[in-house]
């Protein structure tokens, strides 16, 4: 009897050990599993943030790039803005293939050094991308031509030039009412009134000199493609 009972709570003890160890091998798979979830969910969330991430600089850089390229013209047109005159005068654009840095030191020597030079009277760099020149010519008696101009590098490899070229005749020229100052002992300069070349401002026998217009924006443009080889 006494044999008996303990062959069954044997049984029965082997049967719970046997429990335990399915219960417990359960477990461990259900943490397995557990984990490799977690570990799959933190890969897609990492894979998530990666993708956002990528997605930001990506706009960032094309945001940028939008920038870059407008902002020579946008510069231009601000400094024009508070340019006596500017609106006269047609704005003109050439794009270039190079760097910055060479078609500015080539086009500000086609400028002031090949004759008729120009004096240079203005020169700034608003950013290391963007440089801003404006030159004078004078063309006694027939007056000045003045030349403002923007350079910007708006992509590698790619520069563009924004420019207006302003045309300037002695007011006694269009008046036709000429006077003379004798000056005795003196060495001041005296400074003629100017008027801009322009069909609003020069008119009858005197439009011819509107060509100038056109021959100051010629000379400029074959300068440049001259010395950058475009």
């Amino acid at each position: 009897m006494l044999v008996s009972r303990l062959k069954i709570w044997l049984g029965w003890k082997t049967r719970i050990r046997n429990c335990l160890r399915v219960i417990k091998t359960r477990n461990q798979r259900h943490v397995l599993k557990v984990q490799r979830e977690n570990s799959q969910a933190k890969q897609l969330q990492m894979e998530i943030r990666q993708k956002e991430q990528a997605k930001v600089e990506e706009a960032s850089r094309k945001e940028a790039a939008v920038k870059r390229v407008r902002y020579p013209r946008e510069y231009f047109e601000g400094r024009m803005r508070d340019t006596v005159d500017s609106g006269l005068f047609d704005q003109h654009e050439i794009k270039l293939k190079g760097r910055l840095t060479e078609i500015e030191g080539k086009v500000m020597n086609a400028l002031t050094e090949q004759l008729p030079a120009s004096n240079m009277k203005g020169y700034w760099h608003p950013n290391d991308d963007t440089f801003f020149l404006r030159v004078e010519q004078d063309l006694k008696p027939a007056g000045k031509r003045i030349c403002h101009m923007v350079g910007g590098q708006i992509n590698d490899g790619e520069v563009m030039l924004i420019y207006k070229v302003f045309e300037y005749v002695p007011e006694e020229v269009v008046t036709g009412q000429y006077t003379y100052t004798i000056r005795l002992f003196s060495k001041e300069k005296v400074e003629k009134k100017m008027v801009p070349i322009h069909p609003s401002r020069v008119g009858g026998d005197k439009r011819s000199l509107l060509a100038r217009r056109e021959e100051g924006v010629r000379m400029i443009g074959e300068r440049i493609r001259v010395v950058t080889g475009e």
